[in-house]
């Protein structure tokens, strides 16, 4: 049974007013960071993807706006999760007692999936959680040791969601990031050369994987 926070993400995140196909072009005239900035606050906005994190007060209200597809990444569930938003126009709230958290990744582009998501990586403990032609996200627990050398790349598009503290060297872009709390994200593009390690402890990601 998912917990009350849960559904309340699912009422922010999913619930359309007045839905809209997936192929449809959507007007940006009630964008979510231009309508309602008080709880859409964008962490990345490139070419492939924007990322938001999403915190509801108890009892507010979220305006009319809309999206593209999307993925939402829940923070306040324990076991973690992920859903499928296809582009819609909506509005919500939260009737519960306590914020509702989550990461909501809008997916750019309109051009055909170019990329196959491996099943499995060596030193990651994958589940998927869910899986269509746009994008994957993948549950991933990163062993102790686990690595990629200098240089690795992949052939789609990546949104790390880190689930909780963690310790874990990401370098992307001459960048490095060693320490992560829960709701941190980070984006790797397809090809990109990069370079990580963890050194510590197992760390809990949820990796959506753009085709």
């Amino acid at each position: 049974m998912r917990n009350a926070s849960l559904a309340c993400a699912l009422v922010v995140a999913t619930t359309a007013t007045t839905a809209t196909t997936a192929t449809t072009p959507i007007a940006r005239a009630q964008d979510p960071a231009k309508v309602d900035a008080k709880h859409y606050r964008v962490l990345i906005d490139n070419e492939r993807a924007r990322v938001f994190r999403v915190v509801v007060g108890p009892g507010e209200k979220v305006p009319m706006h809309d999206h593209p597809d999307a993925i939402a990444i829940p923070l306040d569930a324990k076991a973690g999760g992920a859903f499928f938003a296809p582009a819609q126009k909506h509005e919500g709230g939260n009737p519960g007692t306590s914020d509702v958290d989550f990461i909501y990744i809008e997916l750019k582009g309109s051009a055909a999936p170019t990329a196959t998501v491996p099943a499995s990586r060596p030193g990651i403990k994958s589940t998927r959680l869910l899986e269509n032609a746009k994008a994957d996200a993948i549950r991933a627990t990163a062993d102790t040791g686990f690595s990629e050398p200098a240089g690795t790349t992949h052939d789609y598009d990546q949104v790390i969601v880190a689930l909780g503290d963690a310790e874990l060297s990401l370098t992307v872009d001459g960048k490095t990031t060693n320490t992560w709390k829960r709701g941190d994200v980070a984006f790797i593009g397809r090809n990109v050369r990069h370079e990580s390690k963890n050194a510590g402890k197992p760390v809990d990601f949820v990796i959506v994987a753009i085709k």
